[in-house]
Order: structure tokens, then C-alpha cells, then sequence
């Protein structure tokens, strides 16, 4: 069945075991041989056996080889047995080779080698009378094992060892201590083994079958423990994409988690396959790395950034690393000293909530954070930013930032998927997308030229050797991070800084020499940072082409780089006497993200304003305008791309907003004028003589009822056309101010009317 254990090994080679003088040994005869790793939660089965022939004088070396420890792997120390007889069963330790250095992280090189060169090096199943008797000088070995008769305990020398000797657990040594130990067999006949298997599930450990790092609780980083959630259901099944884990935190028998918050970190370092041991760090179909791999986020109580990108294959194992890091004061005098802290990692699927809010509201992501916006991350991958949402009746708030990969490349339509618990898939496309998820953004990587900048400045060369060199600005920082374009035409996504990878791979400059018009193309590849130079010495080095291209589409490329600086030399090059211009654009191959679309439908949409907020202008949804009294530049309006009218003032004046934030609307015309700022003019008589104002502009004829609404194409005489072609639909053909006063369209028309 699942489970979670402290960490995991993989099954362990057969050691190499050779046999040479220069040895004390003082007998001769035959042992076996075999190795186990010890975990922090218990040990491997013994490696095969492995047998030798000694004599006096002899010293056998004992060699752990570099196959023993695979990247997956947690491994402590490697314990070495021997046996007269060749049965695992009867096995008794004789020493040990650590995994690790002092500092409990860097890994210990191998092959390593225990060298037995002492009788007591070999001794099986020693017995001693008191701790007097105990092994020193050279008779001592690391993780030699002893029974002390006066104390009836097993002791297990550990050079390392620096607890306080009690004279019943702990004892004292010249270097180091003799802790306490079990046995001197370290035998199990599997890894579930309850005798002292490894991969044990972590709840059913007790204090003595775990090997507990300390923790200062000084706020300095604390030594990390290694967790493995082992997806084994008895079934082919995955653990699907999109799980989330989390921590269990207990201590005192309390659930402390919410305490623990902002104290620990976490570093998911991939899945680990328990039969190898091999570490799987790879993206979804094998493209690139799992997001978030190998960063260390905070430990926050039931809402973690640790989910599955990818299905977990039965037989592997999900690994995290965990690191304390805080003081003893943060603790809120909760917890003592020496406390016991009690963790364990598993999934849990339901970090949404259901909320009947739901049932009327549909999929809706809040107005909140980063709203869950769709940024292109690196290479074939996007981000989803902080924010929360309602999907399928289920609600999240304050979901972390999400990295997902695996889009295919130069492939349109593409989808980028939340579920209710706040987790995000890569789908192939909407008809891929679960009846619980929703499309939060369809995203694209086709090959295509990106935005193009307006020429540059003329560059005058006034010989025959002359060069150019180019400096392009780029949308980046020194680390890469872009802001988009402030002309995306995805509203959400437009002048968004700070958040998305920037992403193109080359960027295209178009030469054009002023004599005679010829266009040469270069194409150079980009390295991400707040500009680039580029020299251009020759245009032998570039292609000819007819006309520089328009972009593939106005969407196409989220990035768009400033207009190239360009400053010529008479030196440097073989280019004519001339005068030149540079314009430049991004190039993406389709190993990138080149379009994102966040648009409703097909994407889920965003609650701009609080129900209350809804019902409080909903006597103005459909309207022509909504109406608002103060400072403009304050002012926020409820909705994007909608007029609005300033009553406060005479004449009235007409705004329009372009989003929701304090001051996003914007005067139409100047305000200096009765027609200029207003909903519409009148007028009364011939429309065919009468002369408008402005043009694009309505015109209210009030001398008939229902009243008549035109549209300005001019200033000139009878510059009037009619909207709704003047007959026809009898419903809502005509357009007047005697009923509701909204605006209206005829569907089966498109007449503008009245409701």
C-alpha cells in the first residue's frame, strides 16, 4: 500500500572484500560478508554474501563501491555484517562507513573501504563485562557493536557522537561516545520488515528506529530530512497529475502545523524509483524539468506548492526535502526543548473548498493577486501567478504560482487548466480539458515573426569601410524576467512586469540602405538581458529579401524589443557610402511560448467586482453609459471599456474606462465644447440638411417619437446615416427615450433599439 517514509535506498550491491598482509589478525579462518544502508527510518536487506579466506597476519578490506548509492538514495551509513556460515540470518555488525560528513549534508565519497586489521575488528557477538572493558585505541572501530553484561545493554561506538554520556544510554570514549543499540544483527528479510525495514511508513516508527538529525532552534538552516511519499496502491494506476502533498505536524500529540508555518522548507527533488534508486526530475512527457524542482519554498499549513506536474508511476516515490529554520521564540513557548516533532508528507486532493456560490456564479477566478494569469515560463512551459478561483463549485484563495510544462512545440491552441483544488495541467487542447477543470488561457508556440519596431534614426556612413553597431533594448532584466508588451491585445496580460520568462529565442534586424531601398535580414540569436549589441560590418553576412515582413499575427509574440539605437563608423567594415535604417523584431522557433489568450469564452473569467458591486450597477448593465460625480482621477470603475458620464459638471461630461482601477477612465474629446464629451448631440428638422459638429460621433433626432439615433461619418451637410436602416423590426427598430432608456440590439437585425 501507499505510504510515507523517512527517505529510501535501493538495494544494495555486493560489497568487494579482498584480502592482504600488513595486518594484526592473529587467526585464520573463513567469514562472509555483506553490507546494509541504514536510513534515518531503518535498513536495506543485506547485500549477497560475499566470502574470504584469512590467516595471521592478514587484514581484510571491506569496500562499499560507488554503485551503492544511487541519486534517489538517503543513506546514513552502510553497516558492514559478517557470518561464520553463509546465511544473511545470521549476520552480526562489525563496523560501519558513514554516508555522509560531519555536517550531516555533504555526501562522503565512494568507494570507501573499512579496513579490519585487529582481532576486534572481527569479533562477532563481543561481549564485555563493564564499560572499562570496552574497545579503545586501536582495537576501536567505527559502529563496532558491544554487549555490556554489567548493564545488560548493547552499546555501538559512533566517533561522531556528541551527547551528553548518562552512563546508561550514552557512554563515555576517548573520541566520541558508545550510544545505545538494539542487537548486534541489523538483519531484515525485507524493507517493510517491522524488525527494522526502511521503507517502513513513518507513522508506524518509534522513537528508537528513527536516526533524528538535532535542530539549535537558533534560526540558522537546520540539517534536512529526506520524505518519500511511495505511490504502491495494488493497482496499475498513477497517482494523478496534479495531486497536492502536504505536511503533517505533530508534537506533544498536538497537531502543530499552522504553528510550523514559515518554518520549515521544502525542496521537491523529483521521484525516486525504490528498485534503482534513480532520480526522475524530467517534465511531463519527457520535456525539460518538472516545475519547481530543486526550489526551496515555505512549509505553509494546508496550502503548499507541492504538486504532482506529472502522473507518479507505481513503484516510485515523490521526495522532499525538509529543513527547519527558525528560533525557539517564534514557537510561542508551544514546544519545549528536545520536544520531539513528529512529520509526515501525504496527498491530499481537496485543497478547495465547496461553496455554494458556485451554483450561480459558474467558473470564475477572483480579483485578487496576480488573478491566475498565464505567463510564458522557459522554453515550452508557462506560469500560472498567484490567485484564487472558483472551478466546479470549488473555491481557492491565494494559490501559490504554478509552473506547468510539456506544451508541445510550433503547435497551436493550447491550454492551460485549473481544477478546483488550485492545481494546473497542461492540455492539449479544450477538448482535452476534464468536466472539472477550466481553461484559465489558451496558449500557443507557432514558429512566426514577432512585433516589429519603427525604423530607426538614419545612420550615415561616409566611406567604403563602414559599419554599424546596433544596440537593441530588450524588455528584460539582467535575470531575464520581461515585461510584456502594453499593447497585447489580451487586456490581462498587456504591460504585465516582473512576472513572465522572457522568452525569444532570435531576434530578426532589416537593414535598408537608402540608395537604391535593398533590404538585408539578419538573424541573430538572443541572450536575455536589458540590451544587446550587434555589429554590423558587412552586408554579405545577411540575406537580401524583398520587403521586411509584418508580424504573423497581432498576438503573435508577447515581447517587442525598443527601436534599435543605431551608430555608424567609417571603419570597421565593407559598407558603401550610404545612409541606413534598422528596424528589428523577435524570431520564435516554436520551443517557446508566442501567444497566450486569456479571453471569456473559452477561458474562465474574472470577477472584476464583488456581487455587491454587480448588483449595485446592475440598473446600468445594457445601458449606454453608467454615471459617476467626483474626481475622475480617483474614480474606479466597475467595468473596462464602458462609458461613462460625469454628472457633477455642465455640460455633462463622457468618459470612457479602460479597467477597473482608481482613475481608469479617460475624457472623450475636449470638454470645451457642448458637443464634445457627451453621450450623443440633438437635433431636430432634415437629416439631409443638417450639418454635425463632429464626425463618429450619435445624433438624437428629437422631433419625432420614437426618437431617431444617427451616427456622424463627417462634418458636412446631411453627414448623417441612420442606424437600424429606418424600418423593418417593429420591437426594437427605433431607438428612443420613452421606455427603459437602454440601448438595445435586435438579434435578427442588428438594429440598435430601445428595450
Amino acid at each position: 500500500m501507499s505510504r510515507s517514509q523517512l527517505g529510501s535506498a535501493h538495494p544494495q550491491p555486493t560489497p568487494t572484500v579482498t584480502v592482504a598482509g600488513g595486518g594484526n589478525l592473529s587467526g585464520s579462518g573463513t567469514l562472509y560478508f555483506a553490507i546494509q544502508a541504514r536510513g534515518r527510518g531503518g535498513w536495506t536487506v543485506p547485500s549477497s554474501l560475499v566470502s574470504v579466506a584469512y590467516s595471521a597476519g592478514d587484514r581484510i578490506t571491506v569496500t562499499i563501491p560507488s554503485a551503492a548509492r544511487a541519486a534517489g538514495d538517503d543513506i546514513r551509513r552502510w553497516d558492514v555484517s559478517a557470518s561464520l556460515t553463509n546465511d544473511a540470518t545470521t549476520l552480526q555488525v562489525i563496523g560501519s562507513i558513514d554516508g555522509y560528513a560531519l555536517d550531516e549534508e555533504a555526501l562522503e565519497s565512494l568507494p570507501a573501504n573499512l579496513v579490519l586489521s585487529e582481532d576486534s575488528h572481527i569479533g562477532l557477538g563481543v561481549t564485555v563485562a563493564d564499560e572499562a572493558e570496552l574497545p579503545s585505541g586501536v582495537d576501536i572501530l567505527n559502529g563496532q557493536i558491544r554487549f555490556v553484561t554489567a548493564l545488560a545493554k548493547f552499546y555501538r561506538y559512533n566517533p561522531r557522537s556528541t551527547r551528553a554520556v548518562d552512563g546508561s544510554e550514552v557512554l563515555p570514549a576517548v573520541t566520541g561516545r558508545w550510544d545505545r543499540a538494539f542487537s548486534f544483527s541489523t538483519y531484515v528479510s525485507s524493507t517493510l520488515d517491522p524488525a527494522g525495514g526502511i521503507d517502513r511508513d513513518i507513522r508506524s516508527l518509534g522513537a528508537t528506529d528513527i536516526l533524528f538529525p538535532s535542530y539549535p532552534a537558533d534560526g540558522s538552516p537546520g540539517i534536512p530530512v529526506d520524505f518519500v511519499w511511495f505511490h504502491d496502491p495494488g493497482t496499475s494506476s498513477p497517482l494523478a497529475q496534479g495531486t497536492r502533498f502536504t505536511f503533517s505536524v505533530v508534537a506533544g500529540g498536538q497537531n502543530k502545523a499552522n504553528l510550523f508555518s514559515n518554518k520549515l522548507k521544502l525542496t521537491f527533488l523529483g521521484f525516486v524509483n525504490l528498485a534503482t534508486g534513480a532520480l526522475d526530475k524530467t517534465g511531463d512527457g519527457g520535456i525539460g524539468l518538472m516545475a519547481g524542482v530543486d526550489e526551496e519554498i515555505n512549509f505553509v499549513s494546508g496550502k503548499t506548492n507541492l504538486i504532482l506536474q506529472k502522473n507518479l508511476p507505481v513503484g516510485s516515490g515523490y521526495l522532499v526535502r525538509l529543513r527547519p529554520q527558525f528560533d525557539l521564540s517564534e514557537l510561542r513557548d508551544e514546544i519545549g526543548v528536545s520536544t520531539p516533532v513528529s512529520l509526515y508528507i501525504y496527498p491530499f486532493s481537496q485543497a478547495g473548498s465547496y461553496t455554494e456560490a458556485g451554483a450561480f456564479l459558474g467558473n470564475i477566478v477572483y480579483n485578487e493577486d496576480d488573478r491566475l494569469i498565464v505567463v510564458p515560463g522557459p522554453g515550452l512551459s508557462v506560469q500560472i501567478l498567484e490567485g484564487g478561483a472558483i472551478v466546479n463549485s470549488f473555491s481557492f484563495l491565494k494559490n501559490p504560482a504554478l509552473q506547468i510544462s510539456g506544451f508541445s512545440p510550433n503547435t497551436a491552441n493550447q491550454v492551460a487548466a485549473i481544477n478546483g483544488n488550485g492545481a494546473a495541467f497542461y492540455r492539449s487542447s479544450s477538448n482535452a480539458v476534464g468536466s472539472s477543470e477550466a481553461i484559465r488561457a489558451v496558449v500557443s508556440t507557432e514558429i512566426g515573426q514577432g512585433q516589429l519596431t519603427v525604423a530607426s534614426g538614419d545612420a550615415v556612413v561616409s566611406t567604403g569601410t563602414g559599419s554599424l553597431s546596433v544596440t537593441v533594448a530588450y524588455p528584460s532584466d539582467a535575470n531575464g524576467v520581461g515585461t510584456i508588451r502594453a499593447d497585447y491585445p489580451d487586456e490581462q496580460l498587456a504591460g504585465v512586469s516582473g512576472k513572465a520568462a522572457f522568452n525569444p529565442p532570435s531576434i530578426k534586424l532589416w537593414v535598408t540602405r537608402s540608395s537604391d531601398g535593398q533590404i538585408t535580414e539578419f538573424t541573430e540569436s538572443v541572450v536575455a538581458g536589458v540590451n544587446q549589441v550587434f555589429t554590423i560590418s558587412s552586408l554579405g553576412d545577411g540575406g537580401v529579401v524583398g520587403t521586411i515582413p509584418s508580424a504573423a499575427a497581432a498576438d503573435h509574440g508577447l515581447f517587442v524589443p525598443d527601436t534599435p539605437a543605431v551608430t555608424p563608423s567609417d571603419t570597421g567594415g565593407t559598407l558603401a557610402a550610404d545612409t541606413y535604417t534598422v528596424v528589428a523584431g523577435f524570431f520564435h522557433d516554436g520551443n517557446q511560448i508566442s501567444r497566450v489568450d486569456h479571453t471569456s469564452p473559452p477561458a474562465i473569467q474574472v470577477l472584476e467586482n464583488t456581487v455587491a458591486e454587480v448588483l449595485a450597477d446592475q440598473g446600468n448593465i445594457g445601458a449606454p453609459f453608467s454615471l459617476f460625480a467626483g474626481d475622475a482621477s480617483t474614480y474606479a470603475p466597475i467595468k473596462g471599456q464602458k462609458l461613462y458620464l460625469k454628472t457633477d459638471v455642465i455640460p455633462n461630461q463622457l468618459y470612457y474606462s479602460t479597467g477597473t482601477t482608481p482613475g481608469a477612465v479617460n475624457p472623450i474629446g475636449d470638454g470645451n465644447n457642448n458637443d464634445y464629451g457627451q453621450p450623443f448631440s440633438t437635433f431636430s428638422g432634415d437629416a439631409a440638411t443638417y450639418t454635425p459638429s463632429m464626425a463618429n460621433r450619435f445624433y438624437l433626432k428629437t422631433d419625432v417619437n420614437p426618437m431617431l439615433l444617427y451616427y456622424s461619418t463627417g462634418t458636412g451637410e446631411g453627414a448623417l446615416t441612420l442606424i437600424g436602416g429606418g424600418g423593418g423590426s417593429s420591437t426594437v427598430n427605433w431607438v428612443g427615450m420613452n421606455q427603459g432608456d437602454w440601448l438595445g440590439i435586435d438579434t435578427n437585425s442588428d438594429w440598435l433599439g430601445v428595450e
